[in-house]
Protein backbone atom coordinates (compact mmCIF):
# COMPACT_ATOMS: atom_id res chain seq x y z
CA UNK A 1 0.00 0.00 0.00
CA UNK A 2 2.90 2.24 0.97
CA UNK A 3 4.37 1.85 -2.44
CA UNK A 4 1.06 2.71 -4.08
CA UNK A 5 0.93 5.96 -2.58
CA UNK A 6 4.30 7.21 -3.57
CA UNK A 7 3.47 6.23 -6.90
CA UNK A 8 1.79 8.91 -9.03
CA UNK A 9 -0.37 6.53 -10.73
CA UNK A 10 -1.08 4.29 -7.66
CA UNK A 11 -2.36 7.65 -6.13
CA UNK A 12 -4.65 8.33 -9.62
CA UNK A 13 -5.80 4.19 -9.37
CA UNK A 14 -6.79 4.84 -5.38
CA UNK A 15 -8.83 7.46 -6.26
CA UNK A 16 -10.55 6.16 -9.17
CA UNK A 17 -11.42 3.25 -6.99
CA UNK A 18 -12.56 6.15 -3.95
CA UNK A 19 -14.68 7.92 -6.91
CA UNK A 20 -16.78 4.39 -7.71
CA UNK A 21 -17.74 4.37 -4.15
CA UNK A 22 -18.51 7.93 -3.53
CA UNK A 23 -20.47 8.39 -7.12
CA UNK A 24 -22.53 5.84 -6.02
CA UNK A 25 -23.46 7.48 -2.95
CA UNK A 26 -23.32 10.39 -4.67
CA UNK A 27 -26.03 8.88 -8.02
CA UNK A 28 -28.32 7.23 -4.53
CA UNK A 29 -28.80 10.40 -2.80
CA UNK A 30 -29.69 13.16 -5.69
CA UNK A 31 -32.27 10.36 -7.72
CA UNK A 32 -34.11 9.76 -4.01
CA UNK A 33 -37.66 11.14 -4.47
CA UNK A 34 -38.45 14.05 -2.81
CA UNK A 35 -42.08 13.67 -1.72
CA UNK A 36 -43.82 11.71 0.73
CA UNK A 37 -46.17 8.56 -0.83
CA UNK A 38 -49.13 10.14 1.52
CA UNK A 39 -49.07 13.50 -0.66
CA UNK A 40 -49.92 11.75 -3.45
CA UNK A 41 -46.99 13.13 -5.72
CA UNK A 42 -47.33 17.10 -4.41
CA UNK A 43 -44.84 18.20 -2.74
CA UNK A 44 -46.86 19.48 -0.01
CA UNK A 45 -48.30 17.07 2.39
CA UNK A 46 -52.26 17.63 3.18
CA UNK A 47 -53.68 16.38 6.24
CA UNK A 48 -56.17 15.11 3.90
CA UNK A 49 -55.86 14.55 0.28
CA UNK A 50 -59.63 15.17 -1.20
CA UNK A 51 -60.65 17.96 1.14
CA UNK A 52 -61.09 21.25 -0.84
CA UNK A 53 -62.86 18.99 -3.77
CA UNK A 54 -66.28 20.86 -3.67
CA UNK A 55 -67.68 18.88 -6.57
CA UNK A 56 -68.30 15.66 -4.88
CA UNK A 57 -69.65 14.46 -1.63
CA UNK A 58 -68.63 13.59 1.63
CA UNK A 59 -69.36 10.44 1.12
CA UNK A 60 -67.02 9.63 -2.00
CA UNK A 61 -64.53 12.03 -0.47
CA UNK A 62 -63.75 9.58 2.59
CA UNK A 63 -63.98 6.55 0.26
CA UNK A 64 -61.31 7.90 -1.60
CA UNK A 65 -59.23 8.49 1.30
CA UNK A 66 -59.68 5.22 2.15
CA UNK A 67 -58.57 3.91 -0.95
CA UNK A 68 -55.69 5.69 -1.27
CA UNK A 69 -54.67 4.59 1.71
CA UNK A 70 -55.02 1.24 0.96
CA UNK A 71 -52.50 2.15 -2.07
CA UNK A 72 -49.71 3.50 0.05
CA UNK A 73 -47.55 0.16 0.34
CA UNK A 74 -47.86 -0.68 -3.21
CA UNK A 75 -46.84 2.96 -3.73
CA UNK A 76 -44.24 2.41 -1.48
CA UNK A 77 -43.09 -0.39 -3.25
CA UNK A 78 -43.05 1.04 -6.69
CA UNK A 79 -41.01 4.12 -5.72
CA UNK A 80 -38.74 1.96 -4.30
CA UNK A 81 -38.34 0.29 -6.97
CA UNK A 82 -38.00 3.34 -9.53
CA UNK A 83 -35.58 4.58 -7.58
CA UNK A 84 -33.04 1.97 -7.02
CA UNK A 85 -33.63 2.00 -10.87
CA UNK A 86 -33.49 5.16 -11.49
CA UNK A 87 -29.86 6.07 -9.70
CA UNK A 88 -28.02 2.56 -10.88
CA UNK A 89 -29.35 3.82 -14.47
CA UNK A 90 -27.70 7.04 -14.41
CA UNK A 91 -24.53 5.57 -12.35
CA UNK A 92 -23.98 2.77 -14.93
CA UNK A 93 -24.21 5.16 -17.71
CA UNK A 94 -22.02 7.66 -16.24
CA UNK A 95 -18.95 5.57 -16.11
CA UNK A 96 -19.54 3.49 -18.90
CA UNK A 97 -19.69 6.51 -20.66
CA UNK A 98 -16.45 8.05 -19.04
CA UNK A 99 -14.28 4.74 -18.85
CA UNK A 100 -14.08 4.37 -22.51
CA UNK A 101 -13.58 8.09 -23.31
CA UNK A 102 -10.34 7.98 -20.92
CA UNK A 103 -8.53 4.84 -21.45
CA UNK A 104 -7.53 5.82 -24.85
CA UNK A 105 -5.32 8.81 -23.09
CA UNK A 106 -4.25 6.01 -20.67
CA UNK A 107 -2.95 3.42 -22.78
CA UNK A 108 0.50 5.29 -23.86
CA UNK A 109 1.52 4.97 -19.73
CA UNK A 110 0.88 1.42 -19.47
CA UNK A 111 4.19 -0.28 -20.61
CA UNK A 112 5.88 2.33 -17.94
CA UNK A 113 4.04 2.05 -15.09
CA UNK A 114 2.27 -1.28 -13.03
CA UNK A 115 -0.72 1.01 -11.54
CA UNK A 116 -0.97 2.28 -14.93
CA UNK A 117 -2.07 -0.98 -16.33
CA UNK A 118 -3.70 -1.95 -13.64
CA UNK A 119 -6.12 1.14 -13.54
CA UNK A 120 -6.47 0.08 -17.41
CA UNK A 121 -7.49 -3.85 -16.82
CA UNK A 122 -9.93 -2.66 -13.56
CA UNK A 123 -11.15 0.09 -15.31
CA UNK A 124 -12.28 -1.93 -18.35
CA UNK A 125 -13.35 -5.11 -16.33
CA UNK A 126 -16.18 -2.35 -14.30
CA UNK A 127 -17.30 -0.87 -17.52
CA UNK A 128 -17.80 -4.41 -19.15
CA UNK A 129 -19.36 -5.43 -15.54
CA UNK A 130 -21.32 -2.50 -15.42
CA UNK A 131 -22.78 -2.50 -18.99
CA UNK A 132 -23.50 -6.24 -18.12
CA UNK A 133 -26.02 -5.80 -15.16
CA UNK A 134 -27.78 -2.79 -16.86
CA UNK A 135 -28.72 -4.74 -19.72
CA UNK A 136 -29.33 -8.21 -18.07
CA UNK A 137 -31.41 -6.55 -15.19
CA UNK A 138 -33.38 -4.50 -17.68
CA UNK A 139 -32.74 -1.45 -15.42
CA UNK A 140 -33.75 1.06 -17.72
CA UNK A 141 -36.86 -0.70 -18.45
CA UNK A 142 -37.90 -1.10 -14.83
CA UNK A 143 -36.96 2.26 -13.96
CA UNK A 144 -39.86 3.61 -16.46
CA UNK A 145 -42.20 1.02 -16.09
CA UNK A 146 -42.35 1.42 -12.12
CA UNK A 147 -42.09 5.23 -12.39
CA UNK A 148 -45.00 5.35 -14.42
CA UNK A 149 -47.22 3.31 -12.54
CA UNK A 150 -46.40 5.50 -9.33
CA UNK A 151 -47.42 8.52 -11.25
CA UNK A 152 -50.43 6.96 -13.04
CA UNK A 153 -51.96 6.87 -9.82
CA UNK A 154 -50.78 10.19 -9.11
CA UNK A 155 -52.88 11.60 -12.04
CA UNK A 156 -56.09 9.91 -11.18
CA UNK A 157 -55.60 11.30 -7.88
CA UNK A 158 -54.77 15.10 -9.53
CA UNK A 159 -57.74 14.87 -12.31
CA UNK A 160 -60.14 13.55 -9.02
CA UNK A 161 -59.08 16.71 -7.31
CA UNK A 162 -59.14 19.02 -10.29
CA UNK A 163 -61.90 17.35 -12.61
CA UNK A 164 -64.26 14.72 -11.10
CA UNK A 165 -66.83 15.41 -13.84
CA UNK A 166 -64.27 12.62 -16.01
CA UNK A 167 -64.92 10.56 -13.84
CA UNK A 168 -68.87 10.54 -14.51
CA UNK A 169 -71.87 12.91 -13.63
CA UNK A 170 -72.70 11.32 -10.07
CA UNK A 171 -70.43 10.27 -7.43
CA UNK A 172 -71.35 6.38 -7.59
CA UNK A 173 -70.03 6.52 -11.56
CA UNK A 174 -66.69 8.42 -9.95
CA UNK A 175 -66.31 6.18 -7.23
CA UNK A 176 -66.46 3.22 -9.91
CA UNK A 177 -64.63 4.52 -12.35
CA UNK A 178 -61.78 5.54 -10.30
CA UNK A 179 -61.92 2.10 -8.33
CA UNK A 180 -61.71 0.37 -12.40
CA UNK A 181 -58.82 2.82 -13.15
CA UNK A 182 -56.66 2.17 -9.86
CA UNK A 183 -56.91 -1.63 -10.38
CA UNK A 184 -55.81 -1.33 -13.80
CA UNK A 185 -52.26 0.15 -12.95
CA UNK A 186 -52.41 -2.65 -9.94
CA UNK A 187 -52.29 -5.48 -12.47
CA UNK A 188 -50.31 -3.81 -14.44
CA UNK A 189 -47.50 -3.19 -11.66
CA UNK A 190 -48.10 -6.97 -10.88
CA UNK A 191 -47.44 -8.12 -13.99
CA UNK A 192 -44.54 -6.24 -14.14
CA UNK A 193 -43.12 -7.62 -11.38
CA UNK A 194 -44.09 -11.35 -12.04
CA UNK A 195 -42.33 -10.97 -15.89
CA UNK A 196 -39.44 -9.12 -14.27
CA UNK A 197 -36.60 -11.52 -14.97
CA UNK A 198 -33.29 -10.77 -15.48
CA UNK A 199 -31.82 -11.58 -19.51
CA UNK A 200 -30.06 -14.29 -20.07
CA UNK A 201 -27.94 -12.45 -22.71
CA UNK A 202 -27.26 -8.85 -23.30
CA UNK A 203 -29.70 -6.70 -25.60
CA UNK A 204 -30.13 -3.65 -26.78
CA UNK A 205 -32.08 -2.17 -23.52
CA UNK A 206 -29.25 -0.11 -22.82
CA UNK A 207 -29.67 3.70 -24.41
CA UNK A 208 -29.25 6.75 -22.58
Amino acid sequence: MMNMLRDFWGDIFLLFLILILVSAYIFRKKCKPSFPIRSAGQQKEEKKIFENTPVIGDELKEWLETEYKSLNGVLKNWQKKAWTYKWLHYYIISWVTIIPFTIPFLLGYVQQNNYAMLLVKVASLLSAVLLGIHSTFKIQDNYKKFRLFESQVYDLVRRMIAYPESFGDKDEKRRIRFFEEIQKIREAGRNAEIENIPNSTPNSTFRS
